[in-house]
């Protein structure tokens, strides 16, 4: 609307000098947003050839004659809680990512931890921290109609909108939680989100790796590997598999309880009713290693 009050210098973008005569030869309708869309999203052969190239000719022509569209509205003010007031038609995000990862926001690590119980301690530092949240599709980002923009689109340079967990979850119907931190401040972590695939439920760990289980050991020219949960920043498994007497001895003690299992329970159900309080027990458990602690 700003660049339509006054005539814009000539582009040297056919495709810019031909989107600028629509916009100027109409005063009731503004089509520019729909022919960048078309343009730039579009699958036919000149969105093809271009390959994105359009996205960086358009932000430049706007910077140059339209400042007040890529600062954040007029006089280059923004809304509260980080979001700008204006809009662009470039996504954050390629169509090839689309299948599974279409917008984002931060929401600070204290502000989620207190809003869900995660099962796990809040490491500290968290009041500093914030989390990615990562959105799979338009209908999961939050109801603001800006915020929501901001976390598809972006303003210009601006950085990943900020939100309370309320708001950056409302919408969600799931949620999936990883938690990443570097072993070691010396290694370099990568984080690979796959989209498209099965829905595992678990993360894959890869390291670079010569070696087997206590002989194995980190060397930064390796391939890379699937590890275990247990393998070490060092490339040291503490997960030993058991050896045939070891499976011999838990077989038979496996053996001995599945026999005697009704016989126990009718055991157990006689002491717990006389124990329970408001119908409920608390049984802690440790391994057999901890049994002596346990008794002192």
């Amino acid at each position: 609307k700003d660049c339509r009050s006054e005539k814009q210098p000539s582009s040297s973008s056919p495709v810019l000098n031909r989107l600028s005569a629509q916009q100027q030869s109409t005063t009731t309708t503004d089509c520019t947003n729909v022919c960048l869309n078309a343009v730039i999203g579009g699958t036919g052969e000149l969105a093809h050839k271009l390959e994105g190239k359009l996205d960086d000719i358009i932000k430049q022509a706007l910077e140059k004659d339209c400042p007040s569209i890529t600062e954040g509205g007029e006089n280059g003010s923004s809304s509260s809680n980080n979001h700008a007031t204006t809009t662009t038609t470039t996504k954050r995000f390629p169509k090839s990512v689309s299948h599974y990862v279409n917008g984002m926001v931060r929401i600070n690590r204290k502000d989620l931890f207190d809003t869900y119980d995660f099962g796990v301690p809040m490491n500290s530092n968290a009041e500093k921290e914030d989390v990615l949240m990562l959105y799979d599709t338009k209908r999961a980002m939050p109801s603001d109609k800006q915020l929501k923009h901001t976390a598809e689109f972006g303003v210009g340079g601006e950085m990943i909108p900020l939100t309370d967990a309320k708001s950056a979850t409302e919408n969600c119907d799931s949620m999936n939680v990883m938690f990443v931190k570097s072993p070691q401040a010396s290694q370099r972590q990568c984080v690979a989100i796959v989209g498209g695939q099965y829905q595992g439920y678990h993360i894959q760990r890869w390291m670079r790796l010569v070696g087997e289980g206590s002989k194995g050991k980190q060397v930064s020219d390796a391939p890379l590997r699937i590890t275990g949960r247990l393998t070490q920043a060092s490339g040291y498994d503490e997960f030993l598999y058991p050896n045939q007497k070891n499976l011999h001895f838990h077989q038979k003690i496996m053996k001995d309880y599945l026999t005697n299992l009704d016989d126990i329970k009718l055991e157990l159900g006689n002491i717990l009713k006389k124990i329970a309080v408001k119908n409920t027990v608390i049984v802690s458990t440790v391994n057999k290693g901890q049994s002596e602690l346990l008794m002192n």
